[in-house]
């Protein structure tokens, strides 16, 4: 029977305390808790389970106008190039990412660069 164990993140040995049952005595892995936290396995779960449609405040398709921008942004990066009128070099306020369709999908093929003289006549056909 198995008494003792090697921590995975300190490489010390460990006994088994006899208070847990067979399974969780067997399944145990860290020396503590401390060793447990401090480990990059259980790190980069944390990590994993906080990202995405998995974090606790995802809204999904619910999301607001200014999440949705700083979501296309984060996916296809800071614009710097007008796919309408080929201007280049553009930055901050004088690009934009703008909608296609109007009705803000989570899709990143609903989204164009466009600068501000192009957005403004592009977003005309919806104010009409």
């Amino acid at each position: 029977m198995i008494t003792s164990k090697i921590c995975l993140n300190c490489k010390k040995e460990y006994l088994l305390s006899y208070k847990y049952s067979r399974k969780q005595r067997l399944a145990s892995k860290y020396c503590s808790i401390l060793c447990k936290n401090e480990s990059t396995e259980f790190k980069e779960k944390e990590r994993q389970s906080h990202k995405g449609i998995l974090a606790y405040n995802y809204k999904g398709d619910k999301a607001n106008y200014r999440s949705l921008h700083a979501w296309v942004v984060r996916w296809l990066g800071q614009p710097q190039t007008c796919s309408k009128c080929d201007k280049t070099n553009l930055s901050g306020h004088l690009i934009h990412w703008a909608n296609k369709s109007g009705q803000y999908l989570r899709e990143l093929s609903d989204w164009v660069r466009l600068c501000v003289k192009c957005h403004k006549n592009f977003d005309k056909k919806y104010v009409e």
